[in-house]
């Protein structure tokens, strides 16, 4: 056998034996909060690239759930800025007013701050998996507290592994013991059918 063919097969080897069983129950389109379409856009005093991950991670969840802004535009980052921005969305320090979104669209979207805000890890692991299994956006606030990202499911190699569309880095998943020390829970329901009550 040829060296190149040994090679070749301990590459093939390497790349089979790393390769992650994952659950990822719903399909959320990936943005980057630098992407040229909207990474220059405003919030109030700096932009969507240097502080939009928590609006990027949330455009993710109202796209992959067809919600639309004003009706008629597709949900993505520049989209739900300008939204934000003509209806008290953000304070004067560029934070998210995730409250706001509560009249984005109330059939589909709900934020409730006693439920929704995680200051902490708080939220076992098993309620995100069911919330996900739900197809309910969780959006992990992660790096110290500097970044946050969209769970979108989870490794059944490591079950701490928890995989993320993440709008800043080029990272697809993160440790939720070690990593995530807050979270984001909205409530939102695909926009092509009617919202459960419950």
């Amino acid at each position: 056998m040829s060296v190149s063919r040994l090679i070749f097969l301990f590459v093939c080897f390497v790349c089979v034996s790393s390769v992650q069983d994952v659950i990822i129950p719903y399909p959320y389109p990936l943005f980057k909060q630098c992407d040229p379409e909207w990474g220059n856009n405003t919030i109030v005093t700096t932009t969507i690239c240097a502080v939009g991950c928590l609006l990027s991670s949330t455009a993710m969840a109202l796209n992959g759930h067809l919600i639309m802004i004003n009706k008629t535009d597709e949900s993505n980052p520049g989209t739900l800025n300008y939204w934000l921005q003509t209806n008290n969305g953000y304070d004067s320090s560029n934070d998210f007013i995730e409250e706001a979104l509560n009249t984005l669209n109330p059939l589909h979207v709900q934020w409730n701050e006693t439920g929704g805000m995680h200051r902490t890890n708080d939220v076992d692991l098993s309620i995100v998996q069911d919330l996900l299994l739900q197809h309910e956006p969780v959006i992990l606030n992660v790096d110290k507290g500097r970044h946050f990202v969209l769970a979108i499911g989870w490794s059944l190699d490591n079950n701490d592994t928890i995989m993320i569309n993440d709008p800043g880095f080029e990272r697809t998943n993160y440790s939720y013991a070690n990593d995530v020390v807050g979270l984001r829970l909205f409530n939102m329901s695909d926009a092509r059918r009617r919202r459960r009550v419950r």
